[in-house]
């Protein structure tokens, strides 16, 4: 009997551990972004929860599931989110912090929870490390943007979890889970016909749209930006304060651009001047 109970204050004291070490890996995030509101669950291309990986796999992640729901002007048909990383910098404000995307935008079926999904074609997280070393205790910071026709895109708030990248492998240290089946997700990368492999995605659009044709899932407007009083009025901005496009998280534009930015990592877009 004195074993067993040794035994069960033994595990009880490695849970204690355990659980201790989590929290203290969250508490040794050294700065905090107020417009956080939740965080992003994690989970492989089988649909299962991860919380570590290596800089190499592809997809980085299968999808990145937010904790929270999309507000109502994005909740609509058409909606859309974006999977950023970001690179935190001591004595800079999160908004000026350096990102980008890491595939396409993705549709996705519950707008409880926005759901960001990286295809084997997208780069690994290594590409991003190498365009953006981390600089503040190896730390990443992962959002998820939304989007939806005739609307800005959405980075008022955003969910985020945190990671920490430590030689070729990487691990969250603030963030959660949330299931991975709490709906169905498809990168726009996939609705593309297939094509050339060696064209780009901005190409296949092109030529897509040269023929008069839309992809499937898309219609013909939603290949075109929208265009309103006030675009006509004086030339719309080409990025976000947050350094981010525009257009990227709208369905159209985002086609080809977080495409070329992926295809073309070793020119990133956002923020170089913090590299």
């Amino acid at each position: 009997m004195r074993w067993f109970r040794a035994g069960a204050a033994l595990a009880t004291s490695v849970v204690a551990v355990v659980s201790l070490g989590a929290r203290a890996d969250a508490a040794s995030v050294p700065y905090s972004d107020a417009k956080v509101n939740g965080y992003l669950g994690l989970c492989d291309a089988s649909g299962h929860a991860v919380h570590a990986g290596s800089l190499d796999d592809r997809p980085f992640v299968g999808t990145a599931v937010s904790s929270t729901a999309a507000p109502a002007d994005y909740a609509g048909d058409g909606r859309t989110a974006t999977l950023f990383a970001f690179q935190p910098r001591p004595g800079v404000a999160p908004g000026e912090w350096s990102g980008d995307a890491l595939g396409a935008s993705t549709r996705y079926t519950n707008p409880a929870h926005p759901i960001g999904k990286l295809v084997a074609a997208d780069a690994p997280l290594r590409e991003f490390v190498d365009s953006y070393p981390p600089r503040w205790n190896g730390l990443l910071q992962l959002r998820l943007y939304l989007g939806a026709p005739d609307q800005p895109p959405y980075t008022q708030t955003y969910a985020a979890t945190d990671i920490r990248v430590s030689g070729a492998r990487w691990e969250v240290v603030r963030g959660g889970d949330v299931a991975c089946d709490v709906g169905q997700a498809t990168s726009i990368a996939e609705l593309l016909p297939s094509a050339d492999p060696s064209k780009s995605v901005a190409q296949a659009i092109q030529e897509q749209q040269a023929t008069s044709t839309t992809l499937p899932g898309l219609t013909t407007g939603q290949l075109a930006a929208p265009t309103t009083k006030a675009d006509t009025a004086r030339p719309a901005p080409s990025r976000t304060r947050h350094g981010v496009p525009w257009a990227l998280l709208a369905v159209p534009a985002v086609l080809g651009a977080a495409f070329i930015a992926r295809r073309r990592r070793r020119t990133p877009f956002l923020h170089s001047r913090h590299r």
